[in-house]
């Protein structure tokens, strides 16, 4: 009975700094992580800052091109085509091909194409799905640390047991129940730590 006892204090003051140094290490990765999300989430922030940008720049100047053609300036008119942005310019080709003028049906502008497609928008979709991956991975290494910080507990409650144990020298059956009570809590740590991922 003593060899048991000292044997569960043993394993379980092993298992308490394993089960800390894990947590540890959970907590690291979880704190990394976090600070990933949000350095992605300000590169797509600043990506839907750009899209908006860019698209306020195309609805300008397609703005100039309508007062310019309502005119008849075709040279004002050829003069804001060819400063269009390039993402713009299949959208615009693609709209004038429906005759907007002549077609009922047709588009009202340009931005209501399938060909207007801006690049910052898909960079900046990207990036928020990054993020909030980059986040759930935060979350899980937290909640890995916690179980990690849990296990210690449960070798930290064996160990309180398994002492208490190794003090009891009058009753056999108080002794055999806390060593019993011992075992139970370090097998349940063991089993839980090895079924959990490790840090390393």
């Amino acid at each position: 009975m003593e060899i048991g006892a000292t044997v569960l204090l043993s394993v379980s003051a092993i298992g308490t700094s394993w089960a800390g140094f894990q947590a540890s290490l959970w907590s690291g990765n979880q704190i990394e992580l976090s600070y990933d999300a949000s350095a992605i989430r300000t590169r797509a922030t600043r990506a839907t800052t750009k899209a908006g940008l860019e698209r306020t720049v195309d609805v300008a100047l397609f703005t100039s091109w309508l007062e310019a053609s309502a005119r008849h300036d075709t040279v004002h008119a050829k003069f804001l085509e060819r400063r269009f942005r390039r993402e713009f310019i299949p959208a615009f080709d693609a709209w004038i091909a429906t005759r907007p003028a002549k077609t009922p049906n047709a588009p009202l502008t340009p931005f209501a194409m399938p060909q207007y497609h801006l690049l910052a928008d898909d960079s900046a979709l990207f990036l928020d799905r990054l993020a909030d991956t980059t986040a759930n991975l935060g979350v899980a290494a937290n909640r890995r640390g916690d179980a990690y910080v849990l296990d210690a507990v449960l070798f930290a409650t064996a160990m309180v047991f398994g002492g208490a144990a190794q003090q009891e020298s009058n009753r056999k059956s108080v002794r055999l129940m806390l060593i019993g009570f011992s075992t139970l809590m370090c097998l349940v740590a063991l089993v839980r730590i090895a079924m959990s991922p490790s840090a390393l």
